[in-house]
């Protein structure tokens, strides 16, 4: 097999991939705090959310 992509593709590509991950990390985060918020203290969860972002 062989690529011959140009090697801005590639690096498009791989930004493109760890921007939808942070994002869907940001997400995954963001709806797991808010199915922790009763159990969590507001301190702890501004706390947690400062050291996230």
């Amino acid at each position: 097999m062989q690529f011959d992509y140009p090697q801005s593709h590639w690096q498009d590509a791989e930004e493109q991939r760890i921007t939808l991950h942070c994002y869907y990390h940001s997400r995954f985060v963001f709806i797991l705090l808010c199915i922790n918020q009763k159990k969590i203290k507001t301190k702890r969860l501004c706390y947690f959310i400062k050291v996230t972002l």
